[in-house]
């Protein structure tokens, strides 16, 4: 059942959908055609780039588009074959949740129950298919869980585990969390306490030291800076030029009210998340009445714990990127958890009913479980809908690619030439027309020009999502004497889009 419903989803994805996957499945190209961990396009300047082609995974991790283009290499090459290892992963996500449920309760019936909610997991499913880290990080975050809570921990496990925290860093950057419920478990031991923790670390070093051995052979350092992540007072700050404008002092000075309110609007926005993408909207209660049930589990307990953890990275630390989805992202790793402990947390309240009501809870408790599996299908099926339906045609989720694709076909059209483009998306825009481009920056019309100046930017395509700093030129498009108005079109919304060319020397070509 999970593979066909998972397998079906995948069908409807003709293309990767949003700009993290697009940018794994280019990479997984690129490694497949022998160029290398390499970008054909700058999506920030984090880094202070130095231009196109640029070294890849700087901000995200390498595992997907590796593992993309293992399958590519093997099967052919093309998005299909890319997204075969993540169909075959989630395919199995029933079978490994019924076993969470299985070595939690020891019960089939709630291991059944367990991998029937996993069949249909409400805003999860799209992501399953796709080239991204949601099905690794599930597969990653239960091996660690369930390595971390055997009672009968020695060196081999320390190493496994160790290891499993590399892979799960290499999925994603904050895979490096699961070291907290790593470090519970070393205190935990009573004895051999430092043989533990040095196999711990050397699993994790020996999962690590390629990618910093390839990190040090082309960028000089084992991992790239990233403290610019820290100082973000907006999201789109993400995207400003020159990186060093993103400082501590400039954090400081955009006030503590300002510094406070993101963080507060990113507490109520994760609480959102987990109420109703995480949570499965009328599945959280019963998660958190299971938890408790089996609260002294010491899989649950480190679950709560990697939770826990994640929750107050994604709200206090990283609010923009935690609301803005690496919440939603990065609690793939607990989803067999909680869809386990959903089923105890149904049998405890009707349980807990029926001593009151003087039922027998047999009858009702297959009712309940049945009508979970069905509400949670009816909530998959409308969150699949929104995003792969037919308002627009191929939903949200080929809108983006479609668009490019049309602007494309007109910049061929009018027999325009190949330059580096500057647009909102360059992962997104270089699938969809093969074309080097680099991201518009989080800025007014004179840092465009500095970014167009440093990376030799021919092309500038101005949507109706824009920086804000942008909107002056965004309302006038002929209104900058270095820029020249070639096309205009429109996007699904009928907001005008602008290619606008670069005039180099000051002149037109």
């Amino acid at each position: 059942m999970g593979f066909v419903l998972v397998g079906l989803t995948a069908t409807l994805e003709v293309v990767p959908g949003y700009m993290d996957s697009e940018y794994y499945t280019v990479i997984a190209e690129r490694l497949v055609a022998g160029d290398g961990f390499t970008e054909p396009f700058l999506w920030n300047y984090l880094d202070e780039p130095e231009g196109i082609p640029h070294p890849s995974h700087l901000y995200w991790m390498p595992l997907p588009s590796l593992l993309a283009a293992g399958s590519m290499f093997f099967l052919g090459g093309g998005w299909r074959a890319a997204q075969f290892p993540f169909v075959l992963l989630g395919g199995f996500l029933p079978i490994l949740t019924a076993g969470v449920a299985l070595r939690l309760t020891r019960d089939e019936r709630m291991a059944w129950r367990a991998g029937l909610l996993a069949v249909v997991p409400g805003f999860f499913l799209p992501y399953l298919g796709t080239v991204d880290a949601f099905a690794i990080y599930a597969y990653v975050g239960t091996a660690l869980f369930v390595l971390l809570s055997r009672k009968d921990q020695n060196r081999k496990t320390a190493l496994l585990t160790g290891l499993g925290i590399a892979v799960a860093h290499l999925a994603r950057a904050d895979g490096v969390l699961f070291i907290l419920p790593a470090i519970v478990v070393v205190l935990l031991q009573k004895e051999r306490r430092m043989l533990y923790a040095a196999m711990l670390v050397g699993g994790y070093v020996a999962g690590m030291a390629p990618w910093w051995i390839r990190n040090l052979l082309t960028l000089g350092v084992m991992m790239p800076d990233t403290s610019h992540a820290f100082w973000l007072t907006s999201y789109d700050d993400l995207f400003a030029y020159p990186a060093d404008s993103i400082n501590l002092q400039r954090w400081l000075a955009s006030g503590w009210e300002a510094i406070l309110r993101a963080r507060w609007d990113a507490l109520l926005i994760n609480g959102q998340r987990i109420l109703a993408e995480i949570g499965m909207v009328f599945l959280l209660p019963f998660m958190l009445i299971g938890a408790w049930s089996l609260r002294k589990e010491r899989l649950v307990q480190l679950g709560a714990l990697y939770f826990a953890a994640l929750f107050t990275l994604m709200t206090f630390v990283f609010p923009f990127a935690g609301a803005n989805g690496g919440m939603f992202h990065s609690a793939a790793a607990v989803l067999p958890l909680m869809l386990a402990l959903s089923p105890v947390g149904i049998r405890s309240a009707v349980d807990w009913i029926a001593v009151r009501r003087s039922w027998k809870p047999e009858e009702p408790l297959r009712v309940f479980s049945a009508a979970a599996v069905v509400l949670l299908a009816v909530l998959t099926l409308w969150a699949t809908a929104q995003r792969l339906g037919w308002d627009p045609p191929g939903g949200t989720w080929q809108e983006g690619a479609q668009a490019y694709q049309q602007v494309h076909q007109q910049m061929m059209a009018a027999g325009l030439h190949e330059e580096v483009v500057a647009v909102n998306n360059p992962p997104g825009f270089y699938l969809a027309s093969r074309w080097p481009a680099v991201v518009i920056p989080n800025g007014n019309a004179a840092v465009l020009e500095q970014v167009a100046e440093r990376y030799d930017v021919g092309w500038v395509l101005l949507e109706g999502n824009h920086p804000a700093a942008l909107e002056p030129l965004y309302q006038q498009p002929e209104s900058e004497d270095w820029l020249e108005l070639v096309l205009t079109m429109e996007d699904s919304d009928g907001q005008p889009v602008y290619l606008l060319r670069v005039l180099k020397g000051g002149a037109s070509p």
